[in-house]
């Protein structure tokens, strides 16, 4: 199976495809030659979702998947019989069958679960607003205060500091292209992201910098001096541009500092969240100047007032879930082992509402992972019919009852 076919689905389906990779899925699936394929895909997609999560009865379900395939069609009988036998094309039913996984996935990639169940959930459709996922919003703060509503932003040239072009090439994503090499005065800048926000940078130096929702992160326009530091909060993925000369520094709040060479890694920072963790992906990482981690390691902190910096230790943990650290990034919900509020204050982040707690809640762990990109009233369909959690919703106030 060709990799830019798979790998091309895959982004799309987690929203994470530019323009230009979407067309260049959609003239694949185009492509006869592809056929093969584009079925095999197609059918893996579909036979993952009806195991996990069976909507219909297996002969259903064979039923519409050959129909999708064009193999043979629904009986005229059926409502849905209309609404496809005219997909005669072969771009059209493919490009038919991407979105349908598309919205399958949305719903559920894999089932959700409780590994102990609780009573019966009770979800009213009638009070079930239509909670849009996350994406790219960002505002930039410039060094004289100025400020940037990035997804405002046309693509291009947005601004300029000091010898310092920013350059935005597409929606989601700024790019920091220093025009002349002689040194000035640090000037900074900062991002930050609202609660339902993502955002991508590139810095001076080319360090690549992923922000997650409701996170933010202080740079200056160009790295002068013997180190390069920069100050987060929130959530961020890292790809460091080696320097020997020059130690990349990450303040982490205030809480916490983590330095490197060149590497990639991920900080999970929230206030709200227990932990400080620090996951690394390859290169090395030293956190507090104390701990060394290697690829595949993370270092867990428990989280507390800045003051309180040198009073905690800093444990390193060698199996853990790598999947689930990095799935924010890769366009998914990870929930694997997670209990019921650390599930909500993921929502609550990325959806953009306020949680309230009407009873106690069970401490049951979930498993299951969704794509970011389904909304709010999908993923509480899920919780509702697999879960055993009991929610109100009403307009941006979701309630556990």
């Amino acid at each position: 199976m060709p990799n830019d076919l798979k790998i091309l689905l895959q982004k799309y389906l987690a929203q994470t495809a530019s323009e230009e990779e979407t067309a260049q899925l959609m003239e694949l699936l185009a492509d006869p030659l592809h056929d093969a394929e584009a079925k095999e895909l197609i059918a893996h997609g579909w036979s993952n979702y009806e195991v996990s999560h069976p909507l219909f009865s297996a002969e259903e379900s064979h039923s519409m998947l050959q129909t999708i395939l064009g193999k043979e069609p629904i009986p005229a009988t059926t409502q849905k019989a209309s609404s496809i036998r005219f997909l005669h094309s072969r771009w059209l039913r493919y490009a038919a069958a991407a979105l349908i996984i598309l919205a399958v996935a949305a719903i559920a990639y894999v089932t959700m679960y409780k590994e102990k169940r609780v009573s019966s959930l009770v979800y009213s459709k009638a009070s079930q607003s239509n909670v849009v996922p996350g994406g790219p919003k960002a505002t930039l703060t410039l060094a004289d205060g100025r400020t940037i509503r990035l997804d405002d932003a046309g693509n291009g040239s947005v601004t300029r500091q000091g010898n310092t072009e920013i350059y935005k090439p597409e929606n989601g994503h700024i790019i920091y292209q220093q025009t002349v090499s002689a040194e000035v005065p640090a000037m900074l800048n900062s991002i930050q992201t609202p609660a339902g926000g993502h955002y991508r940078i590139t810095l001076a130096d080319g360090t690549k910098v992923w922000l997650n929702s409701g996170s933010s992160i202080t740079y200056p326009a160009v790295f002068s001096g013997n180190t390069r530091s920069v100050k987060i909060s929130g959530e961020a993925y890292f790809e460091v541009a080696h320097n020997k000369l020059k130690p990349f520094i990450v303040d982490v709040d205030g809480r916490s500092t983590v330095q490197v060479l060149g590497t990639s890694f991920n900080i999970n920072a929230y206030q709200n969240e227990p932990e400080i963790k620090t996951t690394l992906v390859e290169g090395r990482v030293w956190v507090d100047t104390s701990v060394i981690l290697q690829p595949h390691q993370q270092a867990v902190k428990k989280s507390f007032a800045p003051n309180q910096l040198h009073r905690q230790s800093v444990a390193v943990q060698a199996h853990f879930d790598m999947e689930q650290a990095l799935a924010w990034k890769n366009g998914l919900f990870n929930f694997n082992g997670m209990d019921l509020r650390a599930v909500m204050r993921q929502l609550e982040r990325w959806y953009d509402i306020e949680i309230r707690y009407q009873a106690s809640v069970d401490k049951g762990a979930f498993r299951g992972k969704i794509y970011r990109n389904a909304n709010l009233s999908e993923v509480l369909d899920i919780l509702q019919k697999v879960g055993g959690v009991k929610f109100r919703l009403e307009g941006k106030i979701l309630t556990v009852i």
